[in-house]
């Protein structure tokens, strides 16, 4: 990894610092400390003031083992008046933590784009095959063979023929081109 993201690997090693025991534990960096605050683009006073004051909350137990649920918790808070006062400091650390260590994901999206929309299926439009990847993501994070799946009413009564152009020209290469009127 430290050879495809060389420039990157060290805020990526530093991320630990975001887990909510680090946060509001008693061995936390200052945020001028943290390799990733270049990052970020808005008011580092006020982020600075936030990441000081996150400790000084009793925050619930429940959600200290869960990151997730920690950050939603801290965008969540509200002071006396009503006001988000972790607002900013939360949706960084939430940035930070949903940034991709690679773009594998992204390719293999692309490969999957690439064998559903082929030049003999080259008239289906975008929302088809977003559809098709989605119902696909679907189907291998809940491991679901294709045979055991039952499409539901809205999904056959959204199946017609309004899912194709209507108007198609073919162009010097024997190539279909999709022109929508």
């Amino acid at each position: 990894m430290q050879n495809r993201l060389p420039d990157n690997v060290h805020v990526l090693q530093s991320l630990h610092v975001l887990t909510p025991e680090t946060v509001i534990g008693m061995r936390k960096p200052k945020l001028q400390e943290l390799s990733f605050l270049a990052k970020y683009s808005g008011d580092i006073g006020k982020l600075d003031e936030q990441w000081q004051r996150i400790e000084t909350i009793a925050w619930p137990k429940e959600v200290i083992p869960d990151v997730e649920k920690f950050c939603r918790k801290v965008y969540e808070h509200q002071d006396a008046s009503g006001e988000r006062d972790f607002r900013e400091v939360a949706q960084f650390v939430l940035s930070l933590l949903s940034l991709p260590i690679s773009n594998a994901s992204v390719e293999r999206v692309f490969s999957q784009m690439n064998l559903i929309k082929s030049k003999i299926r080259n008239r289906m439009q975008q929302k088809s095959l977003e559809s098709i990847l989605h119902v696909s993501a679907f189907m291998q994070r809940n491991d679901i063979c294709c045979n055991k799946f039952v499409p539901s009413e809205s999904m056959l009564s959204s199946f017609t023929q309004d899912i194709y152009s209507k108007h198609a020209v073919y162009d010097d290469a024997d190539t279909l081109d999709i022109i929508d009127l």
